[in-house]
């Protein structure tokens, strides 16, 4: 009972490891296919992300392969442990040299149908106790041995060399040795034997009915062996599947190493293209000149136009100052004519004044001659003294108004003699202004010419670095496009190469996760038979 308790416990653990293996096992083939499913978007995908999950699927394979070995190693650790737990009931039956030739034959056909009965691989050996023992053959270890590289058919060979039957209890007769010295208990002893006899032969009955339920069970065991045998085969042509994947894989590695070429040739290309950038780059380092060049005549015209803007204010400024002085010279020329006007009126009243003077001096003359002529008068006549003082006091206020007068007239002169210092000082500004705008009007009239000769020559310089900067631009734009039109048929080339290579390695982790699926399915199947055949035979 202690032998047939270890085995029980030592199958339970393993089974337990097996069942942690099994579930890693899974979690493994989980992963890869969470990597397939991640590689639909593949023209997506760069040759890092490619190297990466590369190498993921290269570590995750070596798992599972190292679970495999390990399952098989413990599947083998497991048939060697039964192998040595299996209990050999052998116990020895005393009898006596009585009815020995009739019980001999029994245990000869007994063993000769056990026998033949044997299946292939196995050998059922017959203790003398009525029990009996399943023992390998050593083809069969061998081949055994050989197979141990799956999980399914280390399994299904365990469950065979489980012990297939309880042992049965030993009820050998057990002869007292006693020292009879009567016949008659002799006899009785005899008799006796041969009742237990009789019992054993029943047992040896029972025991030819359990070994036909061993040779039931033997056809079963068969039949799991060719199970065991279509897996095996399922098994080698999942081998041969993972060899020619092993072959894609090294395809691809080919591919990839092509892949490097087309780096390489991706490289070269860049190397095409800077240099075709660094021709563009000076293209646009000239274009950059001619533009410094627009820009520098662009600011000439700014300065051009500036001075235009200097010489339209100024113009406008000396406008406003001739203008001006237009408008004071109309003010002092409507002063003058006033002045004149003044002045014809004055000379109108110096000369009235001048006929008044020569009225009065004419006045005077004849005041004179009437005064000679009185004085002889006076002289001849006796006038009254009366009278003489009136006339002196008429001449003398005559004379005051005479006084009078020509003091008048005299500021009159001046004023005049003044007004017309004053009108040829007017009249000599108004010639240094009339001289100051001619000359004005020359210069800005030769400074005019001067700007249009610098404009017409800008305006030619600009035409020409617009037509030099309009072909550097279709010298670009052609080159651009050149350089595009190559880039395009590179690209669309190593894209059609990479779709290529994205289609072979799809096919390639299609047929992966199918022999993955195909795997783990046998390897389901396998597991459940184990399980069944545990759950038969405990």
């Amino acid at each position: 009972m202690e032998g047939i308790e270890s085995k029980s416990q030592s199958p339970g653990r393993d089974s337990h490891i097996m069942a942690e293996n099994v579930e890693g096992f899974k979690q493994r083939v989980k992963e890869i296919l969470d990597l397939i499913k991640q590689d639909e978007n593949f023209s997506e995908i760069t040759a890092e992300i490619y190297d990466c999950k590369k190498s993921n699927l290269t570590k995750l394979v070596t798992e599972l392969s190292r679970m495999h070995g390990e399952l098989a190693d413990q599947n083998v650790n497991l048939i060697k442990e039964v192998n040595k737990n299996t209990h050999k009931f052998t116990t020895p039956i005393k009898t006596q040299q009585v009815d020995s030739s009739s019980t001999s034959p029994q245990v000869t056909e007994s063993s000769k149908k056990h026998e033949s009965k044997t299946p292939i691989g196995f050998n059922f050996t017959f203790s003398s106790g009525g029990g009996f023992q399943i023992s390998r053959s050593e083809g069969s270890e061998s081949s055994i041995l050989k197979s141990s590289n799956s999980d399914s058919a280390s399994e299904s060979i365990m469950s065979i060399n489980k012990r297939l039957v309880s042992p049965v209890d030993d009820d050998a007769l057990k002869v007292k040795e006693t020292k009879v010295n009567d016949a008659e208990e002799l006899l009785k002893n005899i008799s006796v034997l041969e009742e237990e006899l009789s019992t054993s032969n029943k047992k040896v009955q029972s025991l030819k009915d359990e070994n036909a339920l061993l040779e039931t069970k033997a056809c079963d065991t068969e039949e799991l062996k060719k199970n065991i045998s279509v897996l095996e085969e399922e098994l080698s042509t999942s081998n041969k599947k993972v060899q020619s994947l092993k072959d894609e894989n090294a395809l691809l590695e080919t591919k990839a190493r092509d892949t490097e070429e087309l780096k390489k040739k991706i490289s070269v290309l860049e190397e095409e293209l800077s240099t075709s950038n660094k021709k563009v780059q000076s293209l646009k380092d000239e274009n950059a000149l001619v533009e410094t060049m627009v820009h520098d005549t662009e600011e000439v015209m700014k300065k051009i136009s500036v001075l235009e803007e200097e010489l339209s204010t100024s113009s406008k400024k000396a406008q406003s100052l001739l203008e001006d002085k237009n408008a004071l010279l109309e003010v002092e020329k409507a002063k003058v004519a006033e002045l004149k006007v003044e002045i014809s009126e004055s000379t109108r009243r110096i000369e009235t004044m001048a006929k008044v003077i020569e009225a009065y001096r004419t006045q005077l003359l004849t005041t004179d001659n009437e005064i000679s002529k009185l004085k002889q008068e006076l002289s001849r006549k006796d006038i009254d003294q009366t009278q003489f003082l009136s006339l002196g006091q008429t001449i003398t206020s005559l004379q005051q108004q005479l006084d009078s007068k020509q003091s008048r007239n005299d500021e009159l002169h001046e004023k005049a003699i003044r007004f017309t210092a004053d009108i040829s000082e007017r009249d000599d500004e108004i010639i240094e202004l009339s001289t100051k705008i001619n000359q004005m009007r020359t210069v800005h009239a030769a400074e005019e010419d001067k700007l249009k000769t610098d404009i017409g020559r800008l305006e030619t310089e600009v035409r020409e670095k617009c037509e030099l900067v309009d072909d550097l631009n279709r010298k670009h734009d052609a080159a651009v496009m050149s350089c595009r039109d190559e880039l395009k048929v590179k690209v669309v080339e190593l894209e059609r190469e990479v779709e290529v290579v994205s289609e072979e390695k799809r096919e390639a982790i299609r047929q992966l996760s199918f022999a993955v699926d195909h795997y783990m399915s046998a390897y389901k199947q396998l597991h459940q038979d184990f399980v069944s055949i545990k759950r038969r035979f405990v």
